[in-house]
């Protein structure tokens, strides 16, 4: 970013229309000039922002590629003719009664699967602590509850628990190292002889990845073009974000330069952009703390400058709403799930997401924490027929690739997108011209390790409040935890 660039733009622009102060230019709408990204077309207006809203439509293309995922896919003869999941509320799987054309899409989606092996596949919604006790009482009595269980990852710690989860490597004829499957989080949930989690395509969920909300009305119309031609060439970084909101700053000292709804929201957004994991995972591995590195300094200081320059966080006690100022234009950016626009939306048009920056702009891609609530896969054990899992199990996966991800654009059309300049910066946050998800450890098994959170983000925020020696930290939350991770996860499933 140049500062002094944008700096200086502001207080040219200023003089121009005769102010005799610097102050922020209000301005709606922006520079629609551009050439439309390769995947968009279809006009919808947006009447407030006299601007319009270009729907992907890469959709067609992506099922066409889907299909022929799963056409290539064994034949197999299922030994009943229905394959039924149980899915936490607010978790999509096969709609009875679709509400938008994203859940078409999925019907669409289970259509396919459904053709290729002759089974129906059925939805059971049901309460997170009732699918629990339901389904591990099954497996205790023998009788059968689901073929599989769609849970949130903050669920997997008291699941596994229970000791009633198949490991996803007894799986049979399931590939995953297929690109539809997201290796790093079944790595992240695996540790010890466990590894419970199955995570790819199917149980992908854009609006749970965190993002990058940035009030545009403060920024201005060539702010707002810079910072997105700098995310279109790779490097949108934390220090360009900083540099950004430095630039405002000297404008008006009273904005903030970021907000969350939680300090370790922050913490957990900017950590996680950089590719590294608090601990080192992994299928037959015992869980290790690795935030002692050089990475994490950098972090720290990041964080310090942050809290110095103005971080905002909700005050609690029901008041001092986080993105309430953020709305009011006292805050710059506002680390925020896409799934979340909605609230962001009410404050009308000046605003726009970005994917979350880089921490370093040779990084391959933008990396988004995925919240707690982000969905996974689970598969009870004791079921008869888990060959049968396995098959369709892959086939939603397959079926699932790239197509899900355009047809999510049309609920953000629906429900909060404010204009093609906004829906084009998804593009960077879920992963149709970059960006992924990334889930964590300590969002898995935070609830059943009441110390995880202490001994990781919260030691992290602690060094960048406080200061401190990072060596020791580490070395105190190793002492803390280690204990804890060879008792909860044996090397041998005879334990």
């Amino acid at each position: 970013m140049k500062i002094k660039y944008i700096i200086c733009f502001f207080i040219i622009l200023s003089f121009a229309v005769g102010l005799s102060s610097c102050s922020f230019i209000v301005i709606n709408g922006g520079d629609d000039t551009e050439a439309p990204a390769p995947d968009t077309s279809s006009a919808v207006t947006d009447t407030e922002s006299e601007s319009f809203v270009r729907v992907p439509d890469g959709a067609k293309e992506a099922k066409k590629k889907a299909d022929a995922l799963v056409a290539a896919l064994p034949s197999h003869k299922f030994a009943n003719d229905s394959l039924s999941i149980a899915a936490a509320p607010g978790i999509d799987l096969a709609p009875a009664d679709p509400a938008d054309e994203y859940e078409d899409a999925l019907i669409e989606r289970n259509k396919t699967v459904e053709a290729k092996y002759g089974i129906n596949v059925l939805q059971i919604e049901t309460p997170l602590d009732l699918m629990l006790s339901d389904a591990y009482s099954a497996y205790l009595s023998g009788s059968f509850y689901a073929d599989a269980m769609l849970i949130p990852q903050k669920a997997v710690g008291e699941f596994l628990q229970k000791g009633f989860l198949l490991n996803s490597q007894s799986i049979p004829h399931v590939d995953f190292n297929k690109e539809y499957f997201d290796a790093d989080a079944m790595s992240q949930a695996s540790a010890g002889y466990a590894s419970p989690v199955i995570a790819g395509s199917a149980t992908k969920d854009i609006g749970s990845y965190y993002c990058v909300y940035v009030n545009t009305a403060l920024l201005g119309e060539e702010g707002e073009k810079e910072l997105r031609e700098t995310v279109k060439n790779g490097s949108w970084t934390w220090d360009e974000l900083i540099g950004t909101a430095r630039a405002v700053s000297a404008l008006n000292g009273n904005v903030g330069m970021i907000g969350s709804g939680t300090e370790g929201i922050l913490v957990d957004t900017v950590y996680l952009s950089s590719g590294q994991h608090y601990l080192d995972t992994g299928y037959q591995k015992i869980p290790a703390m690795a935030f002692e590195t050089e990475t994490t300094l950098k972090i720290i200081g990041l964080l310090r400058t942050m809290y110095d320059s103005g971080a905002v966080f909700d005050s609690g006690a029901g008041s001092g709403s986080e993105i309430d100022e953020f709305r009011k234009g006292n805050v710059l950016f506002h680390a925020d799930t896409v799934n979340n626009m909605s609230e962001v939306a009410r404050m009308g048009a000046g605003w726009t997401v970005l994917p979350v920056p880089k921490l370093d702009p040779e990084q391959e891609t933008y990396l988004a924490y995925c919240s707690p609530d982000a969905p996974v896969m689970v598969v009870p054990a004791g079921n008869p027929d888990t060959a049968d899992a396995g098959y369709a199990i892959e086939a939603l996966n397959a079926a699932s690739y790239g197509y899900l991800d355009r047809c999510y654009y049309n609920r953000l059309v629906r429900t909060s997108v404010n204009n093609s300049r906004t829906l084009d910066m998804i593009d960077y946050i879920g992963g149709v011209k970059a960006g992924r998800g990334v889930y964590d450890f300590t969002s898995m098994y935070g609830g059943v390790f009441d110390r995880l959170a202490f001994n990781t983000s919260e030691t992290v925020r602690e060094l960048a409040v406080k200061g401190g020696d990072i060596a020791v930290a580490a070395y105190n939350s190793r002492y803390d935890m280690n204990w804890r991770f060879v008792n909860a996860f044996p090397m041998s499933k005879d334990r």
